[in-house]
């Protein structure tokens, strides 16, 4: 209503206040927008004002008209827009700090409520979304007429799950059919999502999505494909809090086992939106180390200065409320990662060059979760490792 038309004007006046004079233009898009402002000032375009006869070429597979098109909008409104889809959850929430952070877009969010103080703080316009809604998928990018957008799915089985999933790519290609122009869209997945058994159900809901999302003619898209998540040690939402002199997972203790921090999956997916030509039709596993429960214990002993052990979260109690779960342990323990996930894990650092180790997740913690705020404490053997974090440490 009136309202939510107030409130979203109120924050993109905000957000333009607050971009540098300098802040970077979408580069892609600078050089046709002077050849635009040539043509409308009756000069000749650059590329002929000295008696060249080259006429404009379009990027492959696009026409003039719409690169034209996509000029037009960004003279328009120079600062692009991005939607992201769970903007409230872990990967959508380190997306969009990752895209402040490069102070050039502006940035539009759903949660169930239509409302998050944390994301209204910082300037997102956020908008309603109830997961699996077409109406309310198609209301929120009609009102962020986004050129770029991020999504994710929370996990279910795979009927529900991949149902969400399909369809936000539903709604995404809809409003390109009725005039909206996205340019790109990145979806996460998960790692080996081709490569586990049917009875792994959420890995299996993220591969139909995938397929689904590459089957869709003309969308520009590319997909990240999560391994394990650093931030699981400390989930307290789901039962495990970071407690003080145990790190706790659903591994066995000697299982080599991939991991990623989300805040670095929100980078990837941030950099892919920005620079998204090299990407288009490609799929990223994201991963910076692979280590033991035991390992992890170890890492978490150096930085807070307590021993630690690894403790494998009971399985038969797992396997009671969530099979599928179960199943997942149950493959990796017994395959192991395929071939393709074992390549050299400097793929992901040539995206994210300052992509965390565990060490340095931790040390971002700088405290126990249980007993509450308890600082961590330095270890004898311990190193700071290079980088800034948001820890606080009583060194």
């Amino acid at each position: 209503g009136s309202d939510r038309r107030l409130r979203t004007r109120e924050s993109r006046q905000k957000h333009a206040a607050r971009r540098s004079p300098r802040a970077p233009r979408f580069i892609a898009l600078r050089a046709p927008t002077l050849g635009l402002r040539r043509q409308r000032e009756g000069r000749p375009p650059a590329s002929r004002a000295a008696g060249s006869t080259r006429q404009d070429v379009p990027p492959q597979g696009e026409t003039l008209e719409l690169v034209r098109s996509r000029t037009m909008r960004a003279e328009d409104d120079e600062t692009p827009r991005v939607l992201v889809f769970l903007g409230s959850s872990r990967q959508g929430a380190a997306t969009i700090d990752a895209l402040l952070e490069m102070n050039r877009y502006e940035v539009f969010a759903t949660t169930r409520s239509g409302r998050n103080a944390d994301l209204e703080a910082k300037d997102v316009t956020v908008l309603p979304y109830e997961n699996g809604s077409a109406v309310q998928a198609a209301a929120a990018l009609d009102e962020a007429k986004p050129s770029l957008v991020f999504f994710s799915t929370l996990m279910g089985s795979r009927e529900v799950e991949g149902g969400q999933g399909k369809v936000l790519v539903d709604a995404i290609k809809e409003h390109t059919h009725d005039g909206g122009h996205i340019d790109h869209v990145v979806f996460s997945s998960v790692v080996d999502a081709d490569k586990t058994s049917d009875a792994v159900g959420h890995f299996k809901s993220k591969l139909d999505i995938e397929k689904y999302l590459k089957t869709q003619m003309g969308l520009s898209c590319s997909i990240l494909r999560p391994a394990a998540f650093y931030d699981n040690f400390d989930d307290a939402a789901n039962f495990n809090p970071l407690t003080k002199g145990v790190a706790k997972s659903l591994w066995p203790p000697t299982l080599k086992v991939k991991y990623i921090a989300t805040r670095d999956v929100g980078k990837a997916a941030a950099a892919m939106l920005a620079d998204p030509l090299p990407w288009r039709g490609r799929t990223l596993d994201c991963a910076t180390e692979e280590l033991t429960g035991e390992e992890v214990a170890s890492v978490l002993s150096k930085v807070s200065g307590v021993d630690c052990e690894y403790e494998q979260l009971p399985m038969w109690l797992i396997g009671v409320f969530m099979s599928d779960l179960s199943a997942m342990v149950d493959h990796f323990e017994k395959k192991g990662y395929s071939a393709r996930s074992q390549l050299d894990l400097s793929k992901f650092l040539e995206l994210v060059p300052d992509a965390w180790t565990a060490q340095q997740y931790f040390e971002s913690k700088g405290k126990w979760s249980v007993p509450l705020g308890e600082r961590f404490k330095k270890g004898p053997d311990y190193a700071p490792s290079s980088g800034e974090f948001g820890g606080s440490f009583d060194y």
